[in-house]
């Protein structure tokens, strides 16, 4: 126990000197040494059964952080964590019409004694923030005083006060250890707040946006902190827009002005997804294609047409569907009713690939067909591997979530106990296979322009010799993955129909479910691990980006193969087409962009984001870091300072717009 506990005090100081690195620069560090060896003694590491009562009870209040904003206060106390034993439950997004609409003790009598402790000690944790901003006697915190007064026994009095209390308890999720945490559908939760203020009289537009342009730079102040895998990957997406259940689109004046204010402020974080349709105006398509074009990467556009059938057909009721979010990025679940960790696993299509050709001599290939059946046995037990992973995986207990969470009793979520609980894995390589597959096909069994084994060969020695032969499947590629060729589509939906065959046999004990995703954040990490392949690609350089492609084909080639690619069934954990788009492109071709997205839906891609940005900029950037500051660019399902990105992320980047431009 008291090695957890050093190991999980150790990681929490390494992220404080993250923080300082981040927020002051390296050069901060020199001479700052005896500063930084005296923050090690403030980390905390709380490790009993009462750890979140005490975290809350001892959690420091940041009096610097009044003079951040003119409305609101919220304060992460950096140095106090939870240990970690198992896994803590994440990646996902309360419902905070819970939090505005109703008193926390409202919500004991669907608790139980843990859950109910936790709720006393947040309103005790409330009212000493209150308190602490009386003492400092700001009349500009007159609201925020009341508000946690008030939060336990009555429900948000109005428009600041209902952001206030979302605030409030974003900042104790994130202190109790909970990571990548959504903020929901922020403009349907808040719009009866904003629309009656607004009546009344009590509030005007402008003081509206200054708030809402506050929350925003609030949220955004401690991003350092909530970065996960990378600075930047914070999970605080916001939700707009979106089809209701009788299929009317649903927006209104604050859908507009979120995107308004994450324009105008050009920062990475926190980020928003829109939820599209045929349906909706094309008005609001103008406007947050006025925000992508500024390079920010926001917002990214979720597909409603697509997604809800998807997500009814799967087995989500009709009005929770209807009211979907994602996680962290992109993968679509229900806030407020799911405890489902959709980031819990990866599945490399490339591995058992590689396998095949790691020990080609013990296969004797010598058919197409053979080929294929030989990496679907492979596929098979590595996905076993994978689910077995899932399965046998144990969670901590999450009081503070489960307050939150409808759930079908009153145990924690840890217990899947939510309503819906299943998994989501995302997955990564299957452009590389695909592409794989159609090179050995045509130059070794079509044409009989080269064996099977000296394509075999040349992966095994890295291509080593052979840059003719790379180049010309490099060039081949540019015929295959994202293009709407039927044999490619094909091809793309038996894997992804024999990966769902492999899935459906392994067991488990709570008979849930695991959705797949075309969609991962590990095409460096994997690729990594993975050897040279038969589509060109050498050892260890990256794997394929989402639903993207090489040579820079036409935007409606890579939309209709997206379409046709099967993202329904179990494929519904996040399918991203990834755009490069040059800023001059989008500029000057404004008016018939807007035509291709509106365009886009009807034909049928599930979600979709881009990089609005040139290879000039980014080449520049990266030598010339300190001219561009404040340069924002798309990664993963975030978006993210160019300048804190690994140099790894930087060279796909540069790679993929050069690729784009070229073929403009």
């Amino acid at each position: 126990m008291k090695e957890l506990v050093k190991k999980s005090r150790l990681f929490q100081y390494v992220r404080y000197v993250r923080y300082i690195n981040i927020r002051y620069g390296r050069t901060h560090l020199k001479g700052k040494w005896v500063f930084l060896i005296m923050s090690l003694f403030k980390v905390r590491v709380y490790s009993k059964d009462d750890r979140f009562v005490k975290l809350l009870d001892e959690a420091y209040l940041d009096d610097n952080l009044l003079y951040q904003n003119k409305f609101f206060y919220y304060s992460i106390d950096p140095f106090k964590t939870t240990q970690k034993i198992n896994g803590i439950i994440g990646n996902m997004s309360i419902d905070y019409g819970k939090v505005t609409d109703s008193s926390l003790n409202s919500l004991k009598e669907n608790c139980n004694d843990k859950q109910i402790e936790i709720i006393d000690a947040i309103r005790k944790y409330a009212n000493r923030i209150a308190a602490f901003l009386e003492r400092k006697g700001s009349g500009d915190f007159d609201m925020a005083v009341q508000s946690y007064y008030n939060i336990c026994d009555c429900k948000a009095a109005n428009f600041q006060d209902a952001i206030q209390r979302i605030l409030f308890i974003n900042q104790i999720i994130w202190q109790c250890g909970h990571r990548l945490v959504g903020l929901g559908r922020l403009d349907k939760v808040l719009y009866p707040y904003y629309r009656n203020d607004l009546d009344s009289g009590a509030l005007s537009e402008a003081k509206v946006r200054d708030m809402l342009r506050e929350f925003l730079l609030t949220l955004h102040y401690d991003y350092w902190f909530k970065g996960d895998a990378l600075s930047g990957d914070t999970g605080q997406i916001i939700i707009l827009g979106g089809l209701n259940k009788e299929k009317e689109y649903e927006y209104n004046e604050l859908t507009e002005i979120f995107i308004d204010l994450v324009k105008d402020l050009n920062k990475p974080d926190p980020k928003i997804l829109l939820r599209v349709s045929s349906k909706m105006p094309r008005k609001l398509m103008v406007k947050a294609l006025n925000c992508v074009k500024t390079g920010i990467g926001s917002p990214l556009f979720a597909n409603d047409d697509v997604i809800i059938p998807a997500l009814v057909q799967y087995g989500y009721k009709k009005e929770d569907a209807c009211n979907y979010v994602t996680s962290a990025c992109w993968e679509p679940m229900i806030s407020g009713k799911s405890s489902e960790q959709n980031n819990c696993q990866k599945i490399n299509y490339a591995m058992p690939l590689a396998e095949i050709i790691k020990n080609s001599y013990s296969y004797k290939i010598s058919s197409y067909d053979e080929l294929k059946e030989i990496y679907y046995m492979n596929l098979k037990e590595y996905i076993h591997g994978q689910v077995k992973r899932i399965y046998t995986r144990k969670y901590q207990e999450a009081p503070v979530l489960s307050v939150f969470t409808e759930r079908i009793n009153k145990e924690d979520i840890s217990e899947n106990t939510a309503i819906y609980n299943d998994y989501g894995v995302t997955t990564v390589g299957l452009s590389n296979v695909v592409n794989s597959f159609l090179v050995l096909k045509k130059l070794v069994w079509d044409t009989n322009e080269y064996t099977f084994d000296a394509i075999i060969k040349a992966c095994i020695t890295d291509y080593t010799g052979n840059d003719l032969l790379r180049e010309k499947i490099k060039s081949m590629c540019n015929l295959f993955w994202g293009t709407d060729n039927e044999e490619v589509i094909s091809l793309t939906n038996e894997i992804l129909e024999k990966a769902n065959l492999f899935i459906d046999q392994c067991q488990n004990r709570f008979s849930l479910k695991i959705k797949i995703g075309l969609s991962s954040p590990d095409y460096i990490a994997e690729g990594k691990k993975t050897g040279a392949t038969p589509d060109g690609r050498k050892k260890g350089e990256p794997l394929g980006v989402h639903i993207s492609s090489e040579g820079g084909r036409a935007y409606t080639e890579i939309i209709n193969f997206a379409s046709a690619v099967n993202t329904g069934g179990r494929n519904i954990n996040g399918n991203v087409v990834d755009l490069m788009v040059s800023p001059g492109f989008i500029e000057n071709n404004f008016d018939k962009f807007v035509d291709f997205m509106m365009i886009s839906m009807e034909v049928g891609y599930f979600e979709m984001q881009m990089n609005v940005v040139s290879s000039k900029v980014l080449i520049d950037a990266k030598r010339h870091p300190e001219k561009f500051p404040n340069l924002i660019v798309r990664v993963w399902g975030f978006s993210a300072y160019f300048n804190e990105l690994p140099e790894e992320y930087k060279d796909i980047l540069i790679e993929r717009a050069l690729d784009n431009e070229r073929a403009a």
